[in-house]
């Protein structure tokens, strides 16, 4: 009887310890800027000083009224970034990283429309001879554009165009 008290306080033990290690690994992780990216932890965060998490700044091509093309990832079945803002004129262009085909789709009205980008993979289900299918689009009035992926309703971002 004492035994089984013993293994059961041991186990509990473990499971706390293990959580707390997980909390640590999973805080310290986020808090750190990525040297790669400068983001803290969040796939769709670009940082920089004024805007909100999700969106990308404007470079200093924008800045200077030169129109400039800027991308956005297809990837883990999410637009990388979620949230793009840029001037009129500029241009964008969505490539898929993943091995599922994706759409970039206006919410309403007929904006965007890429068809189906096809994805990286060169075999099985989703099997395609081209790798990272992408779609470019330039952007001539102001305004917020919605899109979606067609194929995969939860799959959502948004353009903004100053």
């Amino acid at each position: 009887m004492k035994s089984g008290i013993l293994i059961v306080a041991v186990l509990i033990l473990a499971v706390i310890a293990g959580g707390v290690y997980f909390f640590w690994q999973n805080s310290s992780n986020s808090s750190a800027p990525n040297q790669a990216t400068g983001t803290n932890g969040n796939p769709n965060q670009v940082s920089t000083e004024g805007q909100t998490s999700g969106e990308e700044a404007a470079t200093p091509e924008a800045m200077a009224g030169n129109p400039v093309s800027l991308d956005v990832q297809i990837s883990g079945y999410s637009f990388s970034p979620s949230t793009l803002t840029i001037s009129v004129g500029d241009s964008v262009t969505w490539t898929n990283m993943d091995s599922a085909p994706h759409t970039v789709t206006s919410d309403s009205g007929s904006e965007l429309d890429s068809g189906t980008l096809s994805g990286s993979s060169s075999g099985g289900y989703y099997s395609s001879s081209t790798v990272g299918g992408s779609y470019s689009h330039t952007f001539a009035t102001a305004g917020t554009y919605a899109y979606h992926c067609g194929i995969h309703a939860s799959m959502e971002g948004t353009i903004v165009v100053e």
